[in-house]
């Protein structure tokens, strides 16, 4: 199989949905962080063209496409990111393992700053920075894993609260995508536009 190429794309704001941010999900499998987020049809449908439309997104000299959901009028795409991930040191040959925590910030007063408050539940509004990853399995696609969010503004809860929908407060801002690539054993955010 061929390598994939992969590359770092910025939502506009998005309404989330469910999402599992300050903690991994782990109740079947492996921990994992996972955010759920929609856009209009509109901007669903520019968002998938820009991501299939990258030469970056073919794999096997197929060209991948990135699948979302209709839901209520909207379309729900789905980011995810293992909670660690293994790899092999190339200075000395040992396996390693690195956290893979998203960065959650908040922009409060125009200011970009860590986010230290509760659970954003569905309702929430933010950016999503996401690694564009072409697979070839199951029919082969355009995931989304989950790297930050910016959120804008938050409806809190608990842990275990449940996730009540909001109104959406997206509108047609404009999609950006970074010209570089990611290792995987990249810990340090010198490549995050915020």
């Amino acid at each position: 199989m061929a390598k994939s190429n992969k590359w770092i794309v910025y939502t506009p704001v998005v309404e989330l949905g469910y999402c599992w941010l300050h903690k991994p999900d782990d109740k079947f499998g492996d921990p994992t962080y996972k955010a759920e987020f929609f856009l209009s049809p509109e901007q669903a449908k520019k968002f998938a063209e820009m991501l299939e439309n990258d030469p970056r997104a073919v794999l096997d000299k197929k060209k991948l496409k990135l699948k979302g959901n209709s839901v209520d009028g909207k379309v729900k795409f789905r980011a995810k990111q293992a909670a660690s991930i293994s790899f092999k040191d190339k200075n000395t040959g040992e396996v390693q393992t690195s956290e893979m925590k998203p960065k959650i910030l908040m922009l409060k007063d125009g200011e970009t700053i860590d986010y230290e408050g509760g659970y954003p539940k569905a309702g929430s509004t933010g950016e999503f920075e996401l690694e564009v990853v072409p697979y070839s399995g199951f029919g082969g696609g355009l995931g989304l894993r989950l790297r930050g969010v910016r959120l804008h503004d938050v409806v809190e809860g608990a842990s275990g609260e449940s996730q009540a929908w909001g109104e959406a407060a997206f509108e047609g801002e404009e999609i950006v995508v970074t010209e570089h690539s990611t290792d995987g054993d990249d810990d340090d955010d010198s490549d995050r536009n915020w």
